[in-house]
């Protein structure tokens, strides 16, 4: 059936990326789903919060986005009512009644065919303190998506705060599919013999939730950290992905061999392609590199990473791969039956995260990005951020088919491998004020 004959609330037919995406959450009870929380403080009521929404839904068609399947193809279409959409202004007295309504938020699946969003503003009753909590549909809104959404919410409060008019009016449409970018498929990919890692507890996808824990690393750390990453030539996200895999390895997490995926967001091509890309839209692809070798330090593993993690990139994130809907469907429901971690482990890096106080009178204090991980494909995905000077490496698993305290074991020999390697840049100086905070 051609988009032409359809109901004109149609906008178009979903990508690759973004069909594998939507049908990934739709079958596997949200999973992929992003959710970001921000602390903040301001003084401001319910009228305001409600009237920021109504701007992001009139600014970001996304936001005005559903889902729908008609026949082998998934549609965008622009019939999401605001009535609708999941928009809520909750009051609370303890911090442990804001966490629930993060952890409600984080696994509680958005019904692509309704939104692909929702919000709520949770207010500790006892100070002028607040959490944004937003989540979205990973098939059309990436972490950068909603970091600059939520750059235009906090925006908008401060001007209602200000008495100031907001200004930005312009709205951001739906970007096109990145399919046309993309190479043909040339070759065979090799098969790769791996190691899955069975579950701790069997447990059925519904009965499952999202846990994390975290690594966080202050200035001090982080300081000695770059020093020695600049000597060796070697990123952060490399270090890091090295450290998770040694200490895969040493705690006996996993056997080798075994996959370790790369988040990679194809937003590098839009220098050279800008009419495709816009701040919202999904472009995430996954690398995955064969973790083989037992016996490299983390410097010597780092380095081998990033030249393997390249190559992926350039042959396997920019091809084209084939899809048939009805197969994507199928395997992904199978996911849900299997009793291993069919991906083993993974990572995803956001860099510095930007949103920015656009005002004295707006203080953000916090920020944590998440994402369901129920599925269980993966058994850890590290997500890796930034925010005011504080490195956060966050551990995402399915619980209780992952065991926490076995997570806890991955943590702690992270830390120790990254002290050992930040020894080499200052031997004499002690290494402090990181913590590892479970969830």
């Amino acid at each position: 059936m051609s988009v032409s004959n359809k109901s004109n609330t149609v906008i178009r037919a979903l990508g690759s990326i973004e069909t594998r995406m939507a049908l990934f959450h739709g079958n596997l009870n949200g999973s992929t789903q992003g959710t970001q929380t921000i602390d903040f403080e301001a003084d401001i009521d319910a009228s305001i919060f409600y009237e920021a929404v109504n701007a992001l839904y009139k600014k970001y068609v996304p936001l005005r986005c559903t889902i729908k399947r008609e026949e082998n193809e998934l549609y965008f279409y622009r019939d999401a009512d605001l009535n609708r959409i999941d928009v809520n202004y909750i009051e609370v007295n303890t911090i442990q009644e804001k966490d629930k309504l993060v952890r409600l938020a984080l696994d509680d699946k958005i019904e692509a065919s309704i939104s692909l969003w929702k919000i709520s503003l949770v207010k500790l009753t006892s100070q002028a303190s607040y959490t944004l909590i937003f989540s979205a549909h990973h098939a059309i809104i990436d972490a950068n998506g909603m970091h600059h959404i939520a750059q235009s919410f906090f925006d908008f409060i401060a001007s209602k705060i200000t008495g100031t008019n907001y200004f930005d009016n312009s709205e951001v449409d739906l970007p096109l599919a990145v399919d046309a970018l993309l190479r043909e498929q040339t070759f065979a990919p090799k098969a790769e013999q791996s190691t899955a890692r069975d579950f701790d507890t069997a447990c059925p996808l519904e009965s499952r939730s999202t846990h994390w824990q975290q690594l966080k690393l202050d200035t001090v750390f982080m300081g000695k950290l770059n020093t020695q990453l600049a000597k060796d030539n070697i990123k952060f996200h490399s270090i890091v992905s090295a450290a998770m895999c040694i200490a895969m390895q040493k705690t006996q997490f996993i056997q080798t061999p075994f996959p370790f995926g790369t988040a990679v967001s194809l937003r590098f091509l839009q220098d050279s392609q800008p009419s495709y890309f816009n701040p919202l839209g999904c472009y995430m692809s996954i690398a995955s590199n064969l973790i083989e070798d037992s016996e490299l330090d983390v410097t010597q593993l780092a380095i081998k990473y990033d030249r393997a993690l390249m190559h992926k990139i350039m042959t396997t994130c920019l091809t084209k791969s084939p899809i048939d809907i009805n197969q994507v469907d199928a395997g992904t429901k199978q996911i849900a039956t299997l009793h291993s971690f069919a991906q083993g482990v993974g990572i995803t890096n956001m860099g510095d995260i930007n949103i920015r106080s656009p005002h004295p009178s707006v203080l953000l204090t916090d920020y944590t990005m998440l994402a369901n991980r129920v599925a269980g494909n993966f058994s850890i995905v590290a997500h890796c951020y930034a925010f005011n000077n504080v490195q956060t490496v966050s551990l995402v698993y399915p619980h209780p088919i992952l065991a926490g305290e076995h997570v806890k074991e991955v943590v702690n020999e992270m830390l120790l491998l990254l002290e050992d390697y930040c020894a080499q840049a200052n031997t004499n100086n002690s290494l402090h004020n990181k913590t590892t905070v479970p969830a």
